[in-house]
């Protein structure tokens, strides 16, 4: 994005890797209400005791991850982006982008829709590339923003052997005053300004 979006004074910390007996013991708490039975629960424990057994593969997979974690500066991003994102094969708008549409009951049209989401998208963008974006968080942490950069100006390209790359187009000082969209309507591509003399346009 060319500069931090993230408000300095809401720094975030390092995503830490997680102790994997804590999370052996919460795995079998979260199958409590979904197993059938109480035989099928016994099983799950008896496979998570014997994948956490001292000295077996657990403690192995762990001094790795804890390596990672001292050698990268985000350890899960390139996993997380690859797996549930660029080597991702399905249907990206249905199962991966938010989708919008109008309330059942609402009185604008689709076209007055489509604006509001564009204008709500523009106005964003521009938040984020002066650094003035609210950091999104839980429970009083903040979560670090960096990925946000590849919301805009950048575009995913497909590699034939399954797992895609992104080319981001942002330009280093742009404060979001300038750009465009790309609507399709009626199997026509139109390029819309989304700025006038500098400015967010109505878009009416």
């Amino acid at each position: 994005m060319g500069r931090h979006t993230r408000p300095p004074s809401s720094p975030s910390q390092k995503l830490p890797v997680v102790d994997l007996q804590d999370t052996f013991t919460k795995l079998l708490e979260s199958l409590r209400p979904i197993v059938w039975s109480k035989e099928e629960y016994n099983a799950a424990v008896r496979k998570v005791d014997e994948f956490g057994k001292p000295g077996g593969i657990e403690e192995v997979l762990e001094a790795r991850l804890k390596e990672r974690y001292d050698e990268t500066e985000h350890w899960l991003e390139e996993w997380w982006d690859d797996g549930g994102y660029l080597g991702y094969r399905d249907l990206v708008i249905v199962y991966v982008s938010s989708y919008c549409k109008p309330h059942p009951y609402s009185r604008s049209s689709s076209a007055a829709c489509d604006v509001g989401i564009a204008r709500g998208a523009t106005i964003f963008r521009q938040q984020l590339k002066c650094g003035k974006a609210a950091a999104e968080g839980t429970k009083g942490s903040p979560f670090c923003m960096d990925t946000h950069r590849w919301m805009f100006d950048c575009c995913r390209v497909p590699d034939p052997d399954g797992l895609d790359w992104s080319v981001t187009y942002a330009k280093p000082g742009d404060t979001g005053n300038s750009g465009h969209i790309v609507v399709f309507r009626n199997n026509r591509p139109w390029k819309v300004e989304l700025t006038d003399s500098g400015r967010i346009a109505c878009l009416v």
